[in-house]
């Protein structure tokens, strides 16, 4: 329960890392791939400024994995790591007027994946440059799954925020 709570509050720290990417003026269009990529973007200003934290949760991760591995109960506990990113695609295509040419649960694995391998690349080396450069290629790649939003697909809620389910 205890290893849950904590895969719950980081990744409510990672939400609200990514949230002000949405802050820019309502009145000017935003790419989808630049908005991915400013999310990315504050979440490696997150990472580059508290590396003990995210090493942690990584090591809580293959904890769980290794306990999933014995007694497979520990898989539920991380359904967060990828409703939060599900939550930040969604509301990320509807501000750009886009919608996702692939299930949101694939593209929120995609990203999760992108930003592990970045974590780690970064947590090795601590080449911020670098993670920013693989962070603007796999926003770009990541982007590239969404289309013009369909006419009939405007009436479609953005799902809430894994904080405002509870």
């Amino acid at each position: 329960e205890l290893l849950g709570a904590v895969v719950e509050a980081v990744a409510d720290l990672d939400r609200m890392a990514a949230e002000p990417a949405f802050a820019s003026d309502a009145h000017e269009p935003i790419a989808l791939n630049d908005l991915i990529r400013r999310g990315m973007d504050l979440f490696l200003d997150h990472l580059a400024a508290d590396p003990y934290a995210e090493l942690a949760f990584l090591e809580l991760t293959l904890h769980g994995a290794r306990q999933d591995l014995d007694d497979g109960v520990s898989r539920r506990r991380y359904s967060v790591t990828y409703s939060t990113p599900e939550y930040l695609l969604a509301r990320s295509a509807k501000v750009c007027g886009r919608e996702w040419a692939v299930s949101l649960g694939h593209a929120a694995r995609l990203l999760v994946g992108a930003l592990d391998g970045i974590t780690i690349g970064y947590l090795t080396d601590h080449d911020l440059d670098a993670a920013r450069a693989s962070a603007a290629f796999h926003a770009d790649a990541l982007s590239r799954l969404a289309r013009p939003m369909n006419a009939s697909s405007t009436s479609h809620p953005t799902p809430t925020s894994p904080d405002q389910e509870n």
